[in-house]
């Protein structure tokens, strides 16, 4: 018999009395589903509405429907939160019980800025338009100087107010703009649209770069215009202080940058929504 051999067998000899290691069970859960609905007595799907049951790492969101289903909830009491953009918070306490289905269905009070939205396209007044003060400040500005962003920084790190905007640093110039060239910048702010003082809007950026600065400067005063290329957004500033947010789709903006920042890797790359910038 060949060492092979007896190496297996006796294997087999000291395998012969145990049992198969029998599997850890996993524990129970339960599940909650239902609906989300945008208005109290409709039947209107809420889409896309986030729901977190809090203290734990279970969450999800509403499909087309305004239907949800979360799962792997042990047995036990939660607190379930809904949330929509625009509207109060839902919450709501219930138990799930292992190897069942919870049902809950909720209606939610329409957004406070769908509502307006209504008012303001029945007035007329939708898009909302910047401040025409600011835009008539820019017009007649004697100085206009373009700057490149850094991503955000704690202010204690630019101590310098004239070395930032906002928590966002300065890091360097770019050309001076023609007249021309600002001329159709400003027309271009002018009639992009914008938030509403006082009303909670769906508009978040996971990115600040590349971002860039472009200050008019009128009798000693500044007015900045910030720009934002990684999410199309706009933030208009009056001597340092924030004023308004908003969105642009206008390609003379991104070309407005190309020209201000012609080295720049990342200014090369941008393009406006809707637009392929092959440059």
């Amino acid at each position: 018999m060949t060492p092979i051999h007896v190496a297996f067998w006796l294997a087999v000899l000291l395998n012969a009395g145990s049992e198969p290691a029998t599997p850890r069970p996993y524990p129970a859960t339960g599940r909650i589903a239902g609906h989300v609905f945008t208005l109290a007595g409709d039947t209107l799907p809420a889409p896309f509405a986030d729901l977190i049951v809090t203290g734990t790492r279970v969450g999800g969101m509403t499909d087309e429907t305004g239907a949800f289903v979360l799962s792997g909830l042990p047995q036990g009491r939660y607190v379930l939160v809904v949330l929509v953009i625009g509207s109060p918070k839902v919450l709501d306490t219930l138990d799930v019980v292992a190897g069942q289905t919870t049902r809950r269905n909720y209606w939610l009070p329409r957004p406070r800025y769908e509502i307006a939205l209504d008012s303001l396209k029945a007035l007329g007044q939708w898009p909302p338009r910047p401040d025409a003060g600011l835009i008539e400040h820019m017009r007649a500005s004697t100085d206009v100087r373009v700057f490149r962003l850094g991503p955000p920084r704690d202010l204690a790190a630019t101590a310098d107010a004239g070395a930032r905007i906002g928590n966002l640093p300065i890091l360097g110039e770019g050309h001076r703009p023609s007249r021309h060239a600002v001329k159709g910048l400003i027309e271009a702010l002018r009639v992009s649209s914008y938030e509403i003082e006082g009303f909670e809007q769906a508009w978040f950026c996971g990115s600040f770069s590349p971002s860039i600065d472009v200050r008019f400067t009128r009798d000693g005063v500044s007015a900045d215009a910030v720009i934002n290329y990684a999410c199309f957004g706009v933030s208009l500033w009056r001597e340092g202080r924030w004023l308004q947010d908003g969105a642009f789709k206008d390609e003379r903006i991104t070309e407005f940058a190309r020209h201000a920042f012609p080295h720049d890797p990342e200014i090369r790359q941008i393009h406006a929504p809707g637009h392929r910038s092959d440059r």
